[in-house]
């Protein structure tokens, strides 16, 4: 008898042909198999003796400890509804869960902490063999983008795409401060790609605040935004107002920079008062573009002149 709790029979000498009874035995965290005369397992309630002498020995077969996995959202994230607990025995594989994020949010979720190892991040769908009890923590990151000037943006996911919540700032080897009349030249009749700052201001603070301002051949010009972003179509934009329709609070708060215009001859006008920002869809004459005033209640669409200077957003798909 190799440890458990049982009865065992006082009467150790047996003649051939007596049956000897073999009790069944407990022990804790084992399942009892049988008894072992060295040649068979699970000789039954009782065994016949034959003309040798036997030696009994117990035999166990190990049950698995119960294990949980816990899913729990760190402290000062966003409210998300996480996974249920889940039990499993030691040794099983298990399948980690994802978890839905808000359709609005600045939050990215990239994975789970295992057991409060911020260098063991599990990505939904990765498995992992349970041993004991296991806690997994969300894992949140701000939306972020950098532009190729190393430029980085605050962002927010809407729906299934994800926006700039700053107007763009990417600055290409030609910029010039330009007077009016050389923005004029240029772009109407020359068709360049060009970008300036509102009255040419082009402090660090200025353009951070602001971002810059671009006529429309800008938007079609190579290597302009990173890769994975684009300039929003106006079905992108569409998609955008839709969503925020009835929503003044994220509307504004996603557009609370409004850094006017540049028209066609130079003028600057309506800083701070108006936000005008491009698609990248453009029609027989003029291209569509959207307008916010200050405390708007929704994202106006307009055509504007291709030689007209306006922000830039950019978006990319989740």
């Amino acid at each position: 008898k190799k440890g458990g709790n049982g009865s065992i029979p006082s009467k150790t000498l047996y003649a051939k042909g007596e049956f000897v009874p073999l009790p069944k035995l407990t022990k804790e965290g084992f399942e009892f198999i049988g008894w072992s005369d060295g040649s068979e397992v699970n000789l039954g309630d009782t065994y016949e003796m034959g003309s040798k002498s036997v030696t009994f020995t117990a035999v166990w077969k190990e049950i698995p400890k119960e294990c949980w996995v816990t899913y729990e959202n760190s402290k000062d994230s966003i409210n998300v509804v996480v996974p249920n607990k889940d039990q499993y025995l030691e040794g099983d594989v298990v399948t980690v869960k994802g978890l839905v994020e808000p359709e609005i949010c600045e939050l990215e979720f990239i994975g789970w902490i295992f057991n409060g190892d911020a260098n063991n991040i599990l990505k939904p769908n990765a498995t992992f063999t349970i041993s004991s009890d296991v806690t997994l923590t969300t894992k949140w990151v701000r939306y972020s983008m950098k532009d190729l000037n190393n430029n980085e943006y605050n962002c927010i996911k809407i729906g299934n795409l994800i926006w700039m919540q700053e107007n763009y700032r990417y600055t290409s080897a030609t910029e010039l401060e330009m007077d009016d009349i050389e923005w004029e030249s240029r772009g109407q009749y020359k068709e360049e790609a060009l970008h300036c700052f509102y009255n040419n201001l082009t402090s660090d603070t200025h353009r951070k605040k602001y971002g810059a301002l671009y006529n429309w051949n800008s938007v079609k010009a190579k290597d302009f935004v990173p890769e994975g972003w684009r300039v929003p179509s106006k079905d992108d934009w569409n998609i955008l107002k839709n969503k925020l329709s009835n929503n003044d609070k994220i509307l504004n708060s996603l557009f609370n920079v409004l850094g006017g215009l540049r028209d066609i001859y130079g003028p600057f006008y309506d800083i701070d008062s108006t936000g005008n920002w491009w698609s990248s869809t453009f029609d027989e004459n003029d291209a569509f573009s959207y307008k916010l005033p200050i405390n708007g209640k929704e994202l106006k669409l307009g055509n504007s002149p291709a030689e007209y200077g306006h922000s830039i957003r950019l978006v990319r798909d989740k």
